[in-house]
């Protein structure tokens, strides 16, 4: 690496960035996995229709019901760990868009340098 090679420093800014957000997304589609199990466990049984299995007559609703209360409890508790985690990625996130972005500016700014220095060069006789 060349010292005060702003490409470089753009490119290393970059990959830590798009790893850092790669895991945000990560836990993202986690976070929506996790909200689409929990809808599933709310959807109320059918307690009524000519088709009604007799179990559930019997009362296998209320076990169902008991184990879906508890997979539910489960799932909620790790929604909780999986937000504390979004907040820390999104946490590690912002200081690396901020050092992208300044790498960004510094790329800007060595490409002007070079176009001002060039027409400098070209004005001379």
């Amino acid at each position: 690496m060349r010292r005060g090679d702003p490409e470089l420093l753009l490119r290393l800014t970059e990959a830590v960035f798009d790893a850092k957000r790669g895991r945000l997304v990560t836990l993202r589609a986690e976070e929506e996995a996790l909200h689409r199990a929990i809808r599933g466990l709310e959807r109320p049984p059918r307690t009524s229709g000519p088709d009604i299995d007799p179990a559930r007559r019997a009362g296998a609703d209320l076990l169902w019901q008991g184990w879906a209360d508890t997979r539910r409890r489960a799932l909620l508790a790790e929604m909780a760990r999986l937000r504390v985690e979004i907040d820390r990625a999104i946490e590690e996130l912002r200081p690396a868009f901020g050092r992208r972005e300044a790498a960004r500016r510094m790329v800007e700014s060595a490409r002007q340098a070079r176009l001002r220095d060039a027409s400098r060069r070209a004005e001379r006789p």
